[in-house]
């Protein structure tokens, strides 16, 4: 099992590569070992094997009264503060490009949606127009999960709890990553069953092969697919690699494969070939301008839609930005690089001494990046017949996307006007198998305390007889259910294989 600091920077070589993750399929992304092509193999399965999934990540604790779990100012007042024990102190944001009220959107047919959002979400210019990407655009596509019991307010505690599904030991992650455990259930054949940019990963039950491969930033994974020569073997490493891929291999090697390990490695030097062929870096190096036109239109655009909410495109500087974060996603995504992303599209939030405004203000770009990603993957149609999908359709309709956090932020602020760590938290889940339109559970209307929820009628209740706190392996359980899959498959960790779907989430047509 692997256990990465999120915060420490590194530069990948091929032997630090290929023991960071534990894995010979990604051991094998650099390595010159000559097999046959997996690219276009064979579809195996049906269309939801296929399914991809993203998970966005939002570091620090989010604010559920500025974006997932408002309330209504006129209802919690000052006065009504010592009853309800929460501050939404919306007027900090009056004199701001936000507006100090919740935000409810409306459907297509005009009717006004079930969901509500805090203030955060939307930039508004002088003439009352959104600015930037309008996350509200796609409530059809769109559920929120309300009063989650995170079980912590330690930051490492509930972040790994979200990311594995299991309640770490400790501080140490228990299980493998959520992401890890989908794509070996579904049997991804990717070239990447998961990849990691700047999120933890763990793989301690599933084949090595789904490990994820995990960068810290978009340059890491271009070394990767571009295979630069800091990652090369000394030359008579590199003429022994060359000769074995081109030679015959013996008998005898086939009769110590019992375990498979060796057809692992061989399926993986594929997948190797495959990547290193199609020159992906050329795709993934969307910061750079190209002398190839088409390509470089296809870059301008890109750019231009991850960059909005920032009011221009994005540039060559902005590599680590959260818009250039959420790109790389959707093209690991359309480009059937990855099957599984995880990605930290936010930035830190973990502030104390901050009032609406400011949290605001630290909220906003990964809200609006995550509002990019999904509009580019509603809007983006499938094009490619070798990644196993309906042509035509659009990639939301395959692809499943959760943005959560470790926790929350208290309701009430503290004595120098920020708020602190709170242990009932939401998330966003979007897209393939997911009904629209959506609120599951509910924190308390007292203090946004953990809610209760009936998995039997699926309602919020304050019965302890009938409910109790959603929890992320429910969460977890209901992702790989919208796959058409059990989640109690014993292929999964145990803490999601005995978890509850939340049903009202998945779609029913």
């Amino acid at each position: 099992m692997s256990n990465n600091n999120r915060s420490m920077p590194f530069r990948l070589t091929r032997r630090q590569l290929a023991a960071a993750t534990g894995t010979a399929a990604v051991a094998g992304l650099a390595s010159r070992f000559g097999m046959q092509s997996v690219a276009h193999a064979q579809m195996r399965g049906a269309v939801q094997t296929k399914r991809r999934f993203v998970f966005a990540y939002f570091p620090a604790g989010f604010d559920q009264l500025l974006f997932l779990d408002p309330r209504d100012p006129s209802v919690y007042t000052e006065e009504q503060r010592g009853m309800f024990l929460t501050d939404t102190r919306y007027e900090q944001l009056a004199a701001s490009e936000f507006r100090s009220q919740v935000i409810r959107p409306r459907m297509a047919g005009g009717a006004e949606s079930n969901l509500s959002f805090g203030p955060a979400t939307l930039k508004y210019a002088a003439n009352g127009d959104v600015k930037g990407p309008d996350l509200t655009r796609h409530a059809d596509r769109i559920a929120i999960v309300r009063g989650i019991n995170m079980g912590t307010v330690a930051h490492e505690v509930g972040y790994r709890f979200f990311n594995t599904g299991t309640f770490p030991a400790g501080n140490s992650a228990r299980g493998s990553s959520v992401a890890t455990q989908i794509a070996a259930m579904l049997g991804s054949t990717a070239p990447l069953p998961a990849l990691s940019l700047r999120v933890e990963a763990y793989n301690e039950t599933m084949p090595g092969r789904y490990s994820a491969l995990r960068v810290n930033s978009i340059d890491d994974l271009l070394q990767v697919l571009a295979r630069e020569g800091s990652m090369l073997e000394h030359d008579s490493v590199e003429s022994a690699l060359e000769q074995y891929a081109t030679s015959e291999r013996p008998c005898e090697v086939n009769v110590f494969d019992r375990r498979g390990l060796l057809t692992q490695m061989r399926e993986s030097q594929g997948t190797a070939q495959t990547l290193l062929r199609a020159r992906l870096s050329d795709r993934f190096n969307f910061l750079a301008d190209s002398t190839n036109m088409p390509l470089m239109a296809e870059r301008v655009a890109l750019r231009q839609r991850y960059g909005e909410y920032l009011g221009r495109s994005l540039a060559a500087a902005d590599i680590n930005l959260p818009g250039s974060r959420a790109a790389l996603a959707a093209l690991a995504i359309k480009s059937g690089v990855a099957q599984c992303v995880s990605v930290m599209i936010g930035d830190g939030t973990d502030t104390h001494f901050s009032n609406n405004l400011d949290h605001a203000n630290r909220l906003y770009p990964g809200i609006a990046s995550l509002a990019a990603l999904i509009d580019d993957l509603a809007t983006s149609e499938i094009t490619d017949p070798t990644v196993g999908l309906p042509m035509g359709d659009k990639w939301l309709d395959h692809t499943t996307i959760v943005a959560f956090s470790e926790f929350a932020r208290t309701p009430l602020m503290n004595q120098f006007g920020g708020r602190d760590h709170h242990i009932a938290s939401s998330c966003l889940v979007a897209g393939a198998g997911i009904r629209g339109n959506t609120v599951i559970g509910a924190s308390g209307r007292v203090a946004m305390g953990v809610g209760l929820w009936d998995f039997q009628r699926n309602e919020v209740t304050d019965s302890t007889e009938r409910g109790r706190a959603i929890m992320p392996p429910d969460v977890a359980a209901t992702l790989v259910a919208s796959t058409g899959f059990d989640p109690g498959d014993h292929r999964l960790d145990a803490s999601i294989a005995r978890a509850t779907a939340i049903a009202p989430m998945l779609r029913t047509s």
